[in-house]
């Protein structure tokens, strides 16, 4: 009997008792969610439902289970559409901002202006005989 894998916005969702895990695990972060309930007249009704990212075996640079990224909320709703921003978030190409690059210019400029400034002093003492 084959079973059906669960899918919530195009990635897999994985149930284990009270964790559920969110993601690929292809891919080289997967989201792990845990589930904490409380009894209330002989029925267990979730609480809060904590949210981590972590890591993969694909990807994997250690403790696999250390979080990236790591929060608590009030229902699953929330945790799982949470879970889904920080995967989507992990697929985007990463692209440096404007601002970056015109910083990482501006530092070459002034590594080169020091650089220039050391070769000058140096020559000035060449000269007069330091």
């Amino acid at each position: 009997m084959e079973t059906e894998i669960l899918n919530y916005k195009g990635r897999h969702l994985v149930r284990c008792k009270d964790d559920l895990f969110y993601g690929n695990v292809s891919e080289p972060k997967i989201t792990f969610l845990h589930i904490d309930s409380r009894n209330q007249d002989n029925f267990q009704t979730p609480n809060k439902v904590s949210v981590g990212l972590v890591g993969t075996l694909a990807a994997s640079h250690g403790n696999i289970f250390k979080p990236f990224k790591f929060s608590v909320k009030d229902n699953l709703f929330e945790a799982l559409d949470l879970a889904c921003a920080w995967l989507d978030r992990q697929s985007l190409p990463k692209v440096a901002s404007k601002n970056s690059q015109k910083n990482s210019k501006l530092s070459n400029n002034t590594n080169t202006n020091i650089n220039k400034n050391k070769n000058i002093k140096l020559e000035s003492q060449k000269i007069i005989g330091r």
